[in-house]
């Protein structure tokens, strides 16, 4: 279970003073980014590039991200070992104590998990899509409430393999976008602060097909899966549907199919920084290999771990009066002006808003007053 952490540290250890020269991802200055999913919530996020990984649970030690200098780690939780019977609700005593020490020695070292939900073999076989759905919802929301600390929960396309041998992927997309419009609001609910990652792993079509069936505003982050011969033009497509459906600034990741091989990942690295593609980058390969000797010395997220968050004035554009909630804010011309807003480039930043009655005039002269409207914004480390 150590020995990633000890290839990594030797590996260190025996690296000489002067480093691998490497283009950082991330570098320079956060680059921060909204978008508006309604009309009454404003999201925002920093758009540099981040590396994360694929992590296996038991596999490999927690304390190994740290020499890779990687903040984020990508889980695959696994339905049939979590639920390993028909009945739904019903878990495995000893794969959910496994999972609630996992969970929380991330939280206590501050690893940012994406748990991706694995597919449940009771639901490889049935055509009822109301079951499904169901289960899927309640397993996420269960494990969403059972662990506050998890920022991503990601929904794929493979919940509905039953239905792929006599329909298009786009209308399995469609019923995605059924599970997704239970799904969101129920883990939102269970869990403010956590976020929907939906990734369309094997077709586009797939992605046309939750934005047919009205899925937009139940997804927060999309993933595109790609290899670097494909790295950019995965990237375009994606995001042209994105936009086609008005969400071309939602966040974007990629995972990355292949692996830690250095030139391929360089080049990788430079194609995101010039074309401003993924946000993350999550490297789908798991466990010590030769091919990843490199990255300690390399330290490839450090201009972003050196400046992570940072503070802004956010626009906000309002055709009637609005008012953020826990922030001061300014009435500036065409819309709000929402000051000092935090932002961390590990999660993004959601703030609601809120209809306001009109404001009174301003006496000639006299200077508007920042405003402001309170309520407590979630802490995702909270224990």
């Amino acid at each position: 279970m150590r020995a990633l952490l000890i290839i990594f540290t030797t590996i260190l250890l025996a690296s000489p003073s002067s480093a691998i020269q490497l283009t950082m991802i991330g570098a320079g200055a956060p680059k921060i980014t909204t978008y508006r999913p309604c009309e009454t919530q404003v999201v925002v996020y920093d758009a540099r590039p981040e590396m994360g990984v694929s992590f296996e649970v038991g596999k490999t030690a927690i304390e190994a991200l740290d020499a890779i200098d990687v903040r984020i780690a990508r889980v695959v939780l696994e339905m049939n070992l979590m639920e390993p019977t028909e009945k739904s609700g019903v878990y495995d005593s000893a794969y959910l104590n496994k999972w609630d020490k996992f969970v929380d020695e991330c939280r206590v070292r501050g690893v940012c998990l994406d748990v991706a939900i694995g597919m449940d073999v009771f639901l490889k076989t049935t055509t009822d899509s109301e079951a499904v759905i169901n289960r899927v919802t309640r397993f996420t929301t269960d494990m969403a409430t059972r662990y506050p600390s998890v920022a991503y929960w990601e929904i794929g396309d493979y919940f509905f393999p039953a239905f792929r041998s006599d329909s298009p992927r786009a209308q399995e997309g469609k019923l995605c976008a059924q599970l997704l419009r239970e799904l969101y609001p129920a883990v939102k609910s269970a869990n403010p602060a956590t976020h929907i990652v939906l990734s369309p792993e094997h077709s586009n079509d797939f992605l046309k097909g939750v934005y047919e069936d009205y899925g937009k505003q139940f997804f927060d982050i999309a993933i595109a899966y790609t290899d670097s011969e494909r790295f950019s033009n995965i990237a375009i497509e994606t995001r042209k549907i994105m936009a086609a459906n008005g969400d071309e600034s939602k966040p974007l990741w990629c995972v990355y199919t292949d692996g830690f091989e250095r030139a391929k990942l360089e080049a990788a690295f430079h194609v995101n920084n010039a074309g401003g593609l993924y946000q993350k980058i999550l490297v789908g390969k798991t466990g010590p290999s030769q091919e990843s000797a490199w990255l300690p010395d390399a330290r490839i997220n450090s201009a972003i771990t050196a400046r992570p968050r940072s503070s802004t004035n956010v626009f906000v554009p309002t055709k009637k009066p609005m008012v953020p909630l826990g922030y001061n804010y300014k009435e500036v011309e065409g819309g709000i002006e929402i000051q000092h807003v935090v932002v961390d480039s590990l999660v993004p930043t959601v703030i609601q808003l809120m209809y306001a009655p009109e404001s009174l005039p301003v006496k000639p002269g006299a200077k508007p007053a920042p405003k402001t409207s309170g309520a407590p914004t979630p802490n995702y480390w909270d224990p």
